[in-house]
């Protein structure tokens, strides 16, 4: 156990900026990998969130219009829920090496591929919530946390105004 506190990150996210509303801060593991959720289950933090380059749209999504495999992120969900995470960050990397302005420096979607990447958002917030018409099969709770991108600064170096775009 003390070899993994090196590699775990705190994720803090507040729930709110205004101060004298009473909500919780939300501590857990950042940068969670397949194969780890018992291990970082054993911290007692409630939250995990993925390594960002772990699952991306292009990945998910070999071109337009073809099918989503869920494969991964579906992994990632019944693995860290099953372990007793009660809440998850699911990130969406837009990078793709079809729909990508530029894969390595601006992972933002092309004009034309805007469409298809809101479809493959709506896709994984609708799997991931069980009242959705689809669920995921075996989902435990509905993930409440997604990340669009995963960092805005040079891990992910696109403009701010092509940022803006994919929210």
């Amino acid at each position: 156990m003390r070899y993994l506190l090196p590699i775990t990150v705190a994720l803090i996210s507040s729930l709110s900026v205004v101060a004298d509303e009473k909500r919780p801060i939300v501590i857990g593991v950042e940068y969670a990998y397949p194969g780890g959720a018992k291990t970082f289950a054993q911290t007692g933090v409630p939250m995990a969130k993925p390594y960002p380059d772990a699952i991306t749209w292009g990945e998910m999504q070999l071109g337009p219009g073809l099918p989503i495999d869920f494969t991964q992120m579906d992994r990632f969900v019944t693995e860290y829920q099953t372990a007793g995470f009660k809440d998850l960050v699911l990130v969406l990397k837009s990078k793709s090496r079809w729909a990508s302005v530029n894969v390595l420096l601006n992972p933002v979607p092309r004009p034309q591929f805007l469409d298809e990447y809101g479809a493959w958002v709506r896709a994984i917030v609708e799997r991931y919530t069980v009242s959705s018409r689809s669920p995921m099969p075996g989902l435990r709770r509905s993930v409440r946390y997604f990340e669009i991108g995963s960092e805005f600064s040079s891990f992910e170096p696109e403009p701010a105004e092509d940022y803006l775009i994919m929210l």
